[in-house]
């Protein structure tokens, strides 16, 4: 199936997207604990309760098969922005309740979900939208503004919930209540953001064919080693293959030892997994297999 490519530059919606898929990790597994023990809740307790909250992200592969079938990863990025958005503006109206703990707890639990879901969906988004080459030069856009998320809410806001109670005379409720408006005023604006500049699909869906070649596209001195630096290099997200070969590879070399590999190969030692087709993989086997051979 043959489709026309969106003029919408990648500057106008990757830093944004990804920027929107870090802050809601981390507004779930780091701001609720910080925002819990100031409430009065002790460790043990944060730590029972606030550690249910990483489940959606262990168990996403059971529905991710599923975000294709139903709708575009579009209109799920979408949509998950749009609750985040609401569950956040939840937790804010709640904060002031007697029932407090039990509203927030389920409007991070329903974060949580929605992140989850949003990270399948923007990293597929982000895959089908680019062809290889745009995505390699975007990787270390989107793991900035990933990062960028991080810092702003385990910085600036922590910062900013800490001088709203100082100005409100600890006020704590108060406080955070203002916090989580703003951010579900965030999100409502990178909702409607991307709505207009994430690019719209050509076509919602398209039929794939698997064809058995007869042989091998390429071959190796070590076909074991060859699908295990296959594994290897996608094993880690948002990792380099250098960093993945040595945490994961077990291949007893160094990193200096590795980025020399890499550098014979005439490659970039930032490369990642990704950027790799068949006969790139075909002649690192090669070389690894040479180089042990040689020791």
């Amino acid at each position: 199936m043959v489709t026309k490519k969106n003029s919408r530059s990648p500057w106008a919606w990757i830093p944004t997207l990804y920027f929107a898929e870090g802050l809601p990790n981390v507004i779930v597994t780091a701001l609720s604990v910080v925002m819990y023990m100031q409430l009065g809740l002790t460790d043990a307790e944060v730590g029972l309760y606030t550690g249910w909250l990483a489940l959606p992200w262990v168990i996403k592969p059971l529905w991710s098969p599923f975000i294709d079938l139903l709708k575009t990863k579009r209109w799920w990025v979408l949509t998950m922005q749009a609750l985040i958005g609401a569950a956040l503006a939840g937790i804010a109206f709640s904060l002031p309740t007697a029932f407090w703990f039990q509203a927030t707890m389920c409007f991070f639990f329903l974060i949580a979900f929605c992140s989850a879901t949003h990270d399948i969906s923007a990293d597929g988004f982000y895959m089908i939208e680019l062809d290889e080459h745009t995505q390699t030069k975007f990787v270390g856009l989107r793991n900035t503004f990933y990062r960028l998320a991080i810092i702003f809410v385990n910085g600036f806001l922590v910062m900013l919930a800490g001088v709203l109670q100082v100005v409100f005379r600890n006020q704590i409720r108060f406080s955070w209540a203002l916090i989580f408006y703003g951010l579900a005023g965030i999100f409502i604006g990178l909702w409607l953001y991307h709505s207009r500049f994430m690019p719209r699909p050509k076509v919602a869906s398209a039929v794939i064919t698997l064809k058995v070649l007869p042989e091998r596209k390429v071959k190796t001195a070590d076909e074991k080693l060859f699908f295990h630096l296959v594994k290897c290099a996608f094993g880690q997200r948002r990792k380099t293959l250098m960093n993945c070969l040595f945490h994961l590879g077990n291949l007893g070399f160094s990193k200096e030892e590795l980025a020399e590999l890499l550098e014979e190969l005439g490659w970039d030692t930032r490369v990642r997994g990704e950027a790799l087709g068949l006969e790139e993989f075909a002649a690192l086997t090669d070389k690894i297999a040479q180089k042990k051979a040689s020791i």
